[in-house]
């Protein structure tokens, strides 16, 4: 059960396996097997993963709808979407800061080197 609420969280974040695994610092085979219900995955490692996903341990372990799922799962992805963008945001507002200042910096130095 556990590995298929993983699975529509992680299908509904857009992610592969492989994704999932970097994310969550856990190994591809080991991602495969929780999806599978195969072999007995670490706390930990379910932890991670419930990490990425947006979720908690308790509700993996838990009984949840899929569509809640599926609702969490796009959720997160948007809101890494956003988080991205932002960091665009300020990557660009620190890019004009810079522009500014020496653009304000030029002006002074021609200011300076007008005839009075």
């Amino acid at each position: 059960m556990v590995g298929a609420k993983i699975r529509i969280l992680r299908t509904s974040a857009g992610w592969s396996q492989a994704e999932l695994a970097q994310k969550a610092k856990i190994g591809l085979a080991t991602v495969s097997r929780i999806e599978r219900d195969s072999g007995n995955p670490t706390r930990a490692s379910l932890e991670a993963v419930a990490k990425v996903l947006g979720t908690s341990f308790e509700s993996l372990m838990g009984e949840t709808r899929q569509e809640e799922l599926v609702q969490v799962g796009q959720m997160h992805a948007a809101l890494e979407r956003m988080t991205e963008q932002l960091d665009g945001l300020i990557q660009a507002h620190a890019d004009l800061k810079q522009r500014l200042e020496t653009f304000l910096q030029l002006r002074s130095v021609r200011d300076q080197s007008k005839p009075s």
